[in-house]
């Protein structure tokens, strides 16, 4: 028997690139709304950690990918946790969170 992860992780950089070559992956923010005003990424769908476990299902379908974004990775690893658990198969989080990257970002709403 092969193990599969439940989730994977990607870097910053490697995020970066890819929203910068066209991808179009499901961004989740998991910070609360004060940490996601000062700044987050273009085109994020905020869903703080502490409502997730009562928004994530009705909110995220589990046929597209998924990444989760914090500020420095243990929620957005939290999140996967949870959504794994629902059997989400498509899921990352990004490593190092928003203190990590290092792309265009947006501040304000």
């Amino acid at each position: 028997m092969v193990f599969k992860p439940a989730y994977s992780h990607l870097s910053a950089a490697e995020l970066q690139e890819r929203l910068e070559n066209g991808d179009h992956p499901t961004l989740v923010d998991v910070r609360t709304p004060a940490e996601y005003f000062q700044y987050h990424l273009e085109n994020v769908q905020l869903i703080p950690i502490d409502e997730f476990a009562s928004r994530a299902a009705g909110e995220l379908s589990s046929d597209e990918e998924i990444v989760l974004i914090c500020e420095h990775g243990v929620r957005s690893e939290m999140a996967a946790q949870y959504l794994a658990s629902l059997g989400y198969e498509n899921v990352a989080t990004m490593d190092g969170g928003m203190a990590a990257y290092q792309g265009e970002v947006v501040h304000g709403e």
